[in-house]
Parts: structure tokens; C-alpha cells; sequence
């Protein structure tokens, strides 16, 4: 048995010196005590003296604080926050801002404050702000509030219903309405962000294609970061930004965007729209609010413009948009004795060229521009393979190493629990959340993709084909046992901490769990790649080895999928 602090009972057990003599007797009365300990004691003190925080590590869980540390932590961060993000908001209730209505709708909305928390980093060194952009009043509080407005304003309000900033920014003809749009009709727009990790790892592995036929085998990598990136969007480069792009794409849109009213939306989000922390109302003077529908999109059209200067240099960089690549890559006939390219996935850029002084001229060119737009880099979580040609470069949750092969992190180390990682999922609920999301990660699958070696020299073809063959296997071999190994990780952690793990173990659930691992297992492997589906399912069993009592039926069924696909 396993906490977030990596406590065993056999470890206590034997630290407490029990007498070995009659251990049937003793064990069994041990571990129900320091069980009822652990599980009423601690539980209830915990929930009495301290403070829980996400903190987003490997696995999902929480850091706990004393009341008073944690009022000093959090008082330290909204001081900060104040220095530089945001003002206090003294609205009252009689204010206008309360209140939404445009020409589009013939409603009146009462608009409802989003609630702000703070997010440990995986450092343990600070603290991000995310808000919950979906929140919304009770019934009841609706009421009460419209009652206490029209009586301190003596005005009738007929008012309609509440809407979070999520519901509004959603309203037809609205800003998530219209990015969604502009995504789906005039992607350029966005070019060259990758809107997608599944967009990512597909350039990623276009370019690997394109310098294997030039004959590149060698790479420097480097992974960027900007630091704190969403708090340090400026609000009048933004709306700049917003306009140029709006003033772009009207010539190009049917029904033409209405400008005026687009542009007053993203006035309101950015300094009007209302967050709530620890019972205080503030509103952004500096960065948008990470937990919105929109935030993302605005970032990428943000730095998109940014990246388009990149490629107006005489620098060769390659670019999945035909109308920022450089005219040597549009000719069926490419010979060059060096290549670059710059990929960014958010906050998140890979720099990638065949020259070791060519991939330090991009890392300074994409400091200086970031420094034009009032962005750092983040050097505590910046990679590079300048010094160490075989130190893999984790992009994206993957590992890309000097060849360009990607494979799935390495991770020897059993899982680690928290057993109050968020709200307890009922056996239906965790089945449904494995078999549906948690069991589906787009990156996987490009683990798996073939790689051809081969150039055009004519001579080597036989050696490269053989070259081809013996690498990708070798790859091909390591990611199928990380695959088993992170597959196995995932459910254990998902049905151990169920407060419902009895019936999930039952041997028809398990058998129903165990179809829905295999059926991830070919999903990302690929179909008929048997010896591939062989090495995972023997990679999964053998990780959950030491919890076979508990996932007796589990294993079983594992165990009969596998041979039935030998």
C-alpha cells in the first residue's frame, strides 16, 4: 500500500521492531492500525489544519500547507500579481458592468465572476494562476442579487439568466466563434503555430523525411521556453495584433467579421472581464487568464507574427507553409549543405538544424524578437544538445534525440499515488475516462512511424536498406516496452485510487478493461505489427508483476488476448 509520501506498511511494520513470533496475530492487528491511522486520523487533520494545492508533477496531485503559510504564500503571489497583472476591482452592484447585452441578442445577461486558484508548478518554486472560466451563480444567488440591485437602483431588470466568460466569449458571432471560424477557414493565419500536438510531431516528421532524402543523418536540437508566457502578453500589442489580423481576413471571410464589435470583445476580456481570489475581485491590466476558450488561440496569433519575421531572413528554414519556405524547397531537386527549422507548439518552440553555429544564430534571433514583444526565455526549462549530442530533447512529452527518432520517455521508477488527486471516480466513471481519454494519447502514435534511411546514392542503397531495418526494429523494440510500461502505470494509478477498485477488479470488468488496453495497444502500434502488440503486452504484464494478487483477472485476460494474437 502506497501514498503520495511513499509510505508501506511493511516498511513501518518492520521500523517499529513488531515481534516476529505469531506474525499470523500480529501483522493483521499492525496493519489495521496504522491503516486506521493513516485513512481517520491523518485524513481528518489534514481537512482541519492544512491547505491543499494542485501540483502538476508526473501524476496528478496535491501539496499541502499549514493555514498560516499558506495565507503568507498566496498573500506574497497576489502582491506580485498586483506589481505587474492585475488591479483590484471595486465594483458594486449597481454597476453596469454586472450586465451583457449586444445588437446580435435581445437578452440581458447578469455576468458571473470566474474563480481564480493557484497551480504549484512542477518546481515547487512558485505558483500559476488559472482561473475556472465556467463558473456560474446559483439560481438562488441570481435572484437574491437582481433583488438587492433593483431595490438599491429602483429600475426593473429583465434579467434572463447568468452567463460565465466562457458563455459569453460562446454567444453567436462572439470571439470563440469567430477564432474557431478563422481556424477553420483561413489557417495561414495562425502559420507557422502548430495548432496541435498531433500538427506537431507531423512536421516534425515531414522535416525528418525531407533532410533524410537530402542526406543528413546529425542534428543540433534545442528545446525554448518563454517564461510565464500568458502573464506577460502585452494588451495593446494584442489588440494591435488582433486588428491587423482582423483587417486581413475581412477580404477573405463571407459573412465579413463585424470589426468594431470583435475588437470591443477582446477590450472586455482583456481588462473589464472579472476574477475572484480568495474572496477579492481583480481584473487583468497585463497577460490574459489561462483557463478561457480563447486564450490559447490569442496566444497563437500573438507570437504568429512574431515567428513570420523569423522566416524573412536569409537564414534557410524550412516550413510546412508553402508561403514561408525559402524558393530552394519548392524544386524537385534540393541540394544544400545545410537546413533549420523552428517549430512552436504554444509557449513551446523546437529549433532543429543540420549546423551547429546556425542552430546558436536561431536561438539568439528568437531571443531578440521575443525581447521586441516584452517576452523572456525560461533558461531553467530551455534543452539543448550544443554540449551533448546524445542528451534527448523532451518536446511535447517525447523524447527527440540527435537522429531526429523520437521515442517515449523512459521512466524505471513505479508510479507514485496521491490519494486525494482530485474527486473520487465511480467504477463507471473511471472505466469510461480510461477507455475514452486517458488510454488515447495522440503523441504516442508517432513513436511508431517507419523511418527510411535511404538517400540517392545508388551504391549504399543495399546498406542503408539493411541500416533502415536494424535501427527502426531497435526503436521500434524500446518504445513498445515504454508503451506497456506507461500503459501499465496509467491504469494502475486509475483503479488504485478508486474508492470502487473491488468492483473495477471484478473478472468481467476486468476483461472489458483489458479489451479496451488492447484495442490502445493496435491503435497506436498499427494493425499487424503482431510481434510489436507481443513485446507491449509482455512490457504491461511485467510492470503490474508485483499487484498480480490484486489484478489477478486483469493479467489473466492480458495473458489470453496475447496468445490469441500469437
Amino acid at each position: 500500500m502506497q501514498y503520495g509520501c511513499g509510505i508501506r506498511l511493511s516498511s513501518i511494520y518492520h521500523s517499529f521492531k513488531v515481534p516476529d513470533d505469531r506474525s499470523s496475530i500480529w501483522r493483521p492487528y499492525f496493519y489495521s492500525l496504522v491503516y486506521t491511522l493513516l485513512n481517520g486520523l491523518v485524513v481528518f487533520y489534514l481537512k482541519k489544519y492544512f491547505r491543499w494545492c494542485e501540483f502538476n508533477t508526473v501524476v496528478p496531485t496535491v501539496a499541502y500547507f499549514t493555514y498560516e503559510s499558506w495565507k503568507k504564500l498566496s498573500t506574497n503571489f497576489i502582491t506580485d500579481l498586483i506589481k505587474s497583472n492585475i488591479i483590484e476591482n471595486k465594483i458594486n452592484h449597481n454597476s453596469i458592468s454586472l450586465f451583457y447585452s449586444n445588437e446580435y441578442i435581445n437578452k440581458t445577461y447578469i455576468l458571473t465572476h470566474s474563480i481564480g486558484r493557484l497551480s504549484m508548478k512542477p518546481l515547487r518554486k512558485d505558483f500559476r494562476l488559472v482561473i475556472n472560466a465556467n463558473y456560474q451563480l446559483l439560481l438562488s444567488s441570481i435572484k437574491n442579487l437582481i433583488n438587492q440591485i433593483e431595490f438599491n437602483s429602483n429600475i426593473q431588470y429583465s434579467i434572463q439568466s447568468c452567463l460565465s466568460l466562457n458563455q459569453r466569449l460562446k454567444l453567436n458571432n462572439g470571439l470563440f466563434e469567430f477564432l474557431k471560424k478563422l481556424k477553420i477557414e483561413l489557417p495561414g493565419i495562425y502559420a507557422p503555430s502548430l495548432l496541435s500536438t498531433k500538427s506537431a510531431f507531423n512536421t516534425l516528421l515531414s522535416f525528418r523525411s525531407l533532410v533524410y532524402s537530402i542526406g543528413f543523418r546529425r542534428f543540433w536540437i534545442a528545446k525554448l521556453d518563454i517564461l510565464d508566457f500568458f502573464n506577460q502578453i502585452n494588451h495593446s500589442k494584442l489588440l494591435k495584433v488582433f486588428s491587423d489580423t482582423l483587417n486581413e481576413v475581412s477580404n477573405y471571410m463571407y459573412p465579413t467579421p463585424h470589426i468594431h464589435f470583435l475588437v470591443r470583445e477582446l477590450e472586455w476580456f482583456l481588462k473589464e472581464s472579472i476574477i475572484s481570489i480568495d474572496g477579492k475581485l481583480y481584473s487583468f491590466i497585463k497577460g490574459i487568464p489561462q483557463g478561457s476558450c480563447v486564450s490559447s488561440d490569442l496566444a497563437n496569433i500573438y507570437l504568429a507574427q512574431l515567428d513570420r519575421e523569423l522566416y524573412r531572413t536569409k537564414t534557410i528554414l524550412w516550413s510546412p507553409h508553402k508561403f514561408l519556405q525559402n524558393d530552394i524547397f519548392k524544386t524537385s531537386d534540393i541540394h544544400l549543405n545545410k537546413c533549420s527549422t523552428i517549430l512552436r507548439y504554444l509557449d513551446d518552440y523546437l529549433c532543429i538544424s543540420t549546423s551547429k553555429i546556425e542552430l546558436q544564430n536561431l536561438i539568439k534571433r528568437i531571443k531578440t524578437s521575443l525581447n521586441s514583444y516584452g517576452l523572456l526565455l525560461n533558461e531553467q526549462k530551455s534543452q539543448t544538445n550544443l554540449y551533448d549530442p546524445n542528451v534527448p530533447i523532451k518536446w511535447l512529452g517525447i523524447e527527440v534525440h540527435s537522429s531526429l527518432t523520437i521515442t517515449l520517455p523512459k521512466n524505471n521508477s513505479p508510479p507514485k499515488f496521491c490519494r486525494f488527486s482530485g474527486q473520487s471516480l465511480s467504477a463507471n466513471d473511471c472505466m469510461r475516462r480510461l477507455c475514452k481519454f486517458r488510454l488515447h494519447c495522440p503523441t504516442w502514435r508517432f513513436t511508431f512511424h517507419k523511418i527510411i534511411y535511404n538517400t540517392n546514392i545508388r551504391q549504399n542503397v543495399f546498406i542503408c536498406k539493411n541500416e533502415s531495418i536494424r535501427k527502426t526494429n531497435y526503436l521500434l523494440q524500446i518504445n513498445a516496452n515504454r508503451l506497456g510500461n506507461k500503459i501499465a502505470d496509467i491504469v494502475w494509478i486509475s483503479l488504485k485510487t478508486s474508492p470502487e477498485k473491488d468492483r473495477l477488479l471484478q473478472p468481467s470488468t476486468s476483461r472489458r478493461l483489458a479489451k479496451a488496453i488492447f484495442r490502445c495497444i493496435c491503435i497506436n502500434i498499427g494493425f499487424n505489427r503482431f510481434w510489436l502488440y507481443h513485446l507491449t503486452v509482455n512490457s504491461f504484464i511485467k510492470r503490474l508483476l508485483p499487484h498480480k494478487g490484486e489484478l489477478k483477472w486483469l493479467i489473466i485476460w492480458m495473458e489470453q488476448f496475447n496468445h490469441l494474437n500469437n
